[in-house]
């Protein structure tokens, strides 16, 4: 390993962690409010997640930064990947909009878990949309 590469796990390492720490306590918050679990269960379901969550980005997301970075060959995110990637997005913006179910207007009428269902699909749907669009700098479509 050359000292440019480790300069850059030095400085990428230290995102991936705060972004699972971020994620994770989304993710606690999610659960605290949709399913009003009790403390012991949150501390577990928080260390779990922050474990996933820090796999997953040090084994898909640091090599991919660290290609872009160096402008080597982009590799495409396999399917499970991006799979992972869209449900992870679309749990988070459910669990971020999940205490505005009762202000919007056809989401109060409707029973909770089908309105968190409703919230899911259209976030996972816009997830897709964005994570599947290819954009290239300078190449017009």
């Amino acid at each position: 390993m050359d000292a440019r590469t480790l300069r850059y796990y030095l400085r990428a390492w230290p995102m991936v962690f705060a972004s699972s720490g971020f994620y994770s306590v989304i993710l606690v918050a999610g659960l605290k409010q949709i399913f009003g679990v009790g403390d012991a269960y949150l501390k577990t379901v928080g260390l779990a997640s922050f474990v996933v969550f820090c796999i997953f980005g040090v084994y898909y997301l640091a090599p991919r930064l660290k290609r872009i970075e160096f402008g080597e060959e982009e590799r495409y995110t396999s399917v499970w990947g991006a799979r992972v990637g869209v449900i992870v997005g679309a749990s988070i913006g459910t669990v971020l909009s999940v205490p505005f179910i009762d202000k919007i207007g056809f989401l109060s009428e409707l029973p909770r878990w089908l309105a968190v269902s409703m919230l899911f699909v259209v976030f996972a749907m816009a997830v897709f949309v964005f994570s599947h669009y290819v954009w290239k700098p300078g190449r017009r479509h």
